[in-house]
């Protein structure tokens, strides 16, 4: 309770320091009223000062919610947008069609670092028929069986090369997303409608690629962002 109260108070402090405005202008000119320092005509002018203060706030707060809201959905890339990229990671590391954090020796090849010879044989089982046709071409081979052979490895290491580039991509525009509602650009409760379990589940397949990448670049601020919006939302339910 405490933190959702925490929450609120970040990402409403504009229109608290707003309110609070208002409240002190309206002692003001109930102090003159009360008082009548001046008369009728300063009565009159502080009431009309006071309505135009209201309507103003009124106006500022409506289209601060609504910039905030449309947001949620304009800031990131619409589905469309990202749907070529999703699928060219998927043909490889199985990302969005395996419900499973990825594996050890994926996140090895995706950081360029030498398998053992049943772990690239995974490797090979999980790429898509496609790919595996594709690399049977260049390598100018007539294996129709398409079992993974030893000179297969290069060409291998070079679609994972491209896949990196792509997730981290991809990973990247979820953290500048996820800054944005942290810097209360994007309201986060519409946000959460649209993407908390997209970005809870992306977190968790990713981590541990995520944190092998913190370790190599010896950073724990990489997609720190991220991570503390999935906590945000958790107090949210």
């Amino acid at each position: 309770m405490i933190e959702k109260v925490k929450l609120w108070f970040k990402e409403n402090s504009i229109n608290i320091i707003t309110i609070v405005f208002f409240l002190s202008f309206i002692y003001w000119v109930a102090e003159l009223i009360v008082n009548d320092v001046n008369g009728t005509k300063d009565y009159i002018e502080a009431l009309i000062i006071l309505i135009g203060s209201f309507l103003a706030w009124m106006q500022f707060v409506f289209q601060q919610t609504n910039r905030k809201k449309e947001a949620a959905l304009t800031y990131f890339p619409k589905p469309t947008e990202l749907d070529k990229i999703e699928n060219e990671i998927d043909e490889v590391i199985n990302f969005w069609s395996s419900s499973e954090p990825l594996d050890s020796y994926v996140i090895k090849l995706l950081l360029d670092e030498e398998l053992n010879q049943n772990e690239y044989e995974l490797i090979w089982e999980k790429l898509a028929f496609s790919i595996k046709i594709k690399i049977v071409k260049e390598a100018n081979d007539n294996n129709t069986s398409l079992a993974f052979k030893e000179e297969y490895k290069p060409y291998v290491h070079d679609i994972y090369a491209k896949v990196r580039r792509k997730l981290n991509l991809y990973l990247n525009q979820i953290e500048s997303y996820c800054l944005a509602i942290n810097n209360g650009i994007i309201d986060s409760k519409s946000a959460y409608e649209f993407y908390s379990y997209k970005f809870k589940w992306h977190f968790i397949k990713a981590r541990l690629y995520i944190d092998r990448l913190r370790i190599l670049k010896n950073s724990d601020e990489l997609y720190s962002e991220l991570e503390k919006v999935i906590e945000q939302w958790k107090k949210l339910k």
